[in-house]
């Protein structure tokens, strides 16, 4: 977990397309696609392309909760401050009705401090760490 990957060539040696494979991983690491999901998404075609790669990540990797965002471990990812992996969970909620709202974000104590915390020191989020945060 938590290098940089070269998608398209991962994409090609899995048969897929670079966008689909993405897609997989967000599958796996913030899935399961859920039954209200595919409601909401009400186009036939993208449900079926859901439900396909559903079952392809459950068949190539499994059902491994250790790969699941919620658990990734703060060692792995000493960046990822427990209140911002919260709130990261909250808005990738494949239910939309689960989903945090951008209000809900903006108005979030433990948000606004590690924005305010990253503007200080002048980091955004894909960025390295400077070298007060390492």
């Amino acid at each position: 977990m938590g290098g940089e990957e070269d998608y398209d060539a991962l994409a090609a040696q899995a048969g897929l397309l670079p966008e689909e494979l993405v897609l997989g991983r967000t599958i796996e690491h913030f899935g399961p696609v859920t039954p209200q999901f595919l409601r909401h998404t009400a186009d036939e075609i993208w449900v079926k392309a859901l439900e396909g790669l559903q079952a392809l990540v459950v068949e190539t990797a499994g059902e491994d909760p250790e790969e699941r965002f919620a658990h990734w471990d703060h060692k792995d990812f000493p960046r990822l401050l427990p209140a911002l992996k919260e709130m990261l969970s909250r808005m990738l909620r494949f239910t939309p009705a689960e989903r945090v709202t951008m209000d809900q974000v903006m108005r979030d104590r433990s948000w606004g401090k590690w924005t305010q915390q990253a503007d200080a020191i002048g980091l955004a989020l894909g960025e390295e760490a400077s070298d007060e945060m390492k």
